[in-house]
């Protein structure tokens, strides 16, 4: 099932549809997935080395329904400094994963360069961490449609053999908010 799921992911460029720039020196990233990190990490760099003479950029996250955290924290790296709190998770039981930017990455940080990023309805889940954490640091202006507003983790469990519960098991949690964007979305600029 892994196979077939990458195999299918790698038949839409795991999510990487348009990066090119726009008149007036404006870059254009348009993702609509975000993949695991052994895919995206080299994807990403070859998205930023593109773009990182431009004068913007726009990050289109309109059509992106999700994806995988440590792809998030690898992207919101990239326009922040090191070690800035980011949206971790909070388990039913109290615990709590709590996530920063990363330290260092493989590809080129770009902490000054201007940062639009749009959103709609169909925005969701791992998008919109990646919205809301940005928007957080005042490291982006986000513009469009309150966003879905998915930000419960959710597992699967089998029910006599025959069916699935899904359940939400966690929750994302801002440390600078002590909130998220669950039922509301992500509020445009």
């Amino acid at each position: 099932i892994m196979q077939q799921h990458e195999n299918d992911a790698r038949g839409r460029n795991f999510g990487f549809e348009v990066v090119q720039r726009l008149e007036g020196n404006i870059g254009y990233w348009k993702l609509n997935e975000i993949p695991s990190m052994h895919v995206a990490e080299k994807m990403v760099n070859a998205v930023i080395t593109l773009l990182e003479n431009t004068e913007a950029i726009i990050l289109d996250l309109r059509d992106c329904r999700g994806g995988v955290a440590a792809t998030v924290q690898y992207i919101a790296s990239i326009f922040l400094e090191p070690n800035l709190s980011l949206s971790g998770i909070q388990r039913r039981d109290g615990s709590q994963h709590t996530v920063s930017t990363l330290d260092s990455i493989s590809g080129t940080r770009l902490t000054d360069k201007a940062l639009i990023i749009l959103i709609s309805g169909r925005t969701f889940s791992a998008a919109e961490a990646l919205a809301y954490d940005l928007q957080v640091h005042q490291r982006a202006t986000i513009i469009g449609d309150n966003s879905r507003g998915g930000a419960h983790l959710s597992d699967f469990f089998p029910i006599d053999g025959k069916w699935l519960l899904r359940l939400p098991v966690a929750r994302a949690l801002n440390p600078l908010t002590n909130d998220n964007w669950e039922g509301k979305g992500i509020i445009p600029d």
